[in-house]
């Protein structure tokens, strides 16, 4: 196991990913999200490994396309992630992309949505084994 040290060690060697051209993608497991607050934007960096054993950052600046796109799939440490980079539509300044995410397993406190009932609770999800009557 190794110390915290060495895991910022290896995070820092860590390469970031930019697209070059269309269809360049990545993808890995997320091993490490942190979020930075400059002056103008708010950066989140997704620290993936890839199947080859890569260490890339995907830096995502907030009221981006990639940004929405990647809080519309909820990553979390753990989780598969893909990004492909579709490039800029004709006549337009964007860039688009498609994310994709595998989930590890459920958010915290999440039930899967085939799960009716949560467990010690009734369907709306309200506990109610501290109720004492």
């Amino acid at each position: 196991m190794g110390t915290l040290l060495d895991k910022a060690r290896e995070m820092s060697a860590a390469i970031s990913w930019k697209p070059k051209d269309v269809n360049d993608g990545i993808e890995g497991v997320i091993v490490a999200i942190k979020k930075f607050k400059g002056h103008k934007f708010e950066t989140t960096s997704y620290f993936i490994e890839t199947d080859e054993g890569e260490k890339s950052i995907i830096s995502v600046n907030s009221d981006t396309v990639l940004a929405a796109k990647v809080d519309d799939v909820k990553p979390r440490v753990g989780d598969r992630l893909a990004i492909l980079y579709l490039g800029i539509p004709k006549g337009k300044s964007y860039k688009n992309w498609e994310v994709l995410c595998e989930h590890q397993s459920p958010a915290n406190g999440d039930k899967p949505s085939d799960d009716p009932k949560p467990e010690g609770g009734n369907s709306d999800g309200n506990d109610t084994d501290d109720i004492p009557f």
